[in-house]
């Protein structure tokens, strides 16, 4: 019940899924269906940086450890087209770059594997929620300095 509330609020969004993994890459999949978002899914992170340049995605999870490029560099790469997007990075090896990169980077989370997915469905709605309250209120600044 509290997800369908809280999905209806995401629904017209959008996810971009990355992860070498086909077995992750489909939990995900399908933990993300629970929202009602659209899903792009990629297997490394050159496909995913692809896909996020054709339909700007209004959210980015990504392994860290990813074939071609990381799951940090994937994220400079969207940050270069779309500051504001919220990124999260997943990780069964947490190190320096990752947290550091993470705690510099507005809008961007890691968390460690294994995922609890139902505390990830809820913190990716928690985010893309945060992240159109933030673009309304962008939206009205403008509005109102343009009157």
């Amino acid at each position: 019940m509290i997800i369908q509330y809280l999905n209806s609020t995401v629904s017209a969004q959008s996810i971009l899924i990355a992860d070498d993994s086909e077995v992750v890459r489909q939990l995900l999949t399908d933990a993300c269906a629970t929202i009602g978002c659209e899903m792009d899914v990629a297997s490394d992170g050159d496909e995913d940086l692809r896909l996020f340049t054709e339909k700007k995605h209004s959210f980015v999870l990504t392994d860290y450890i990813l074939p071609s490029i990381s799951g940090v560099d994937l994220v400079i790469g969207v940050r270069r087209i779309a500051p504001a997007v919220p990124c999260l990075i997943f990780t069964g090896h947490p190190d320096d770059r990752v947290r550091r990169f993470t705690e510099e980077t507005d809008n961007c989370w890691f968390m460690v594997k294994p995922l609890k997915l139902i505390q990830l469905v809820h913190f990716i709605i928690e985010a893309l929620n945060e992240a159109q309250e933030l673009e309304g209120a962008r939206t009205m600044d403008s509005e109102s300095s343009d009157a």
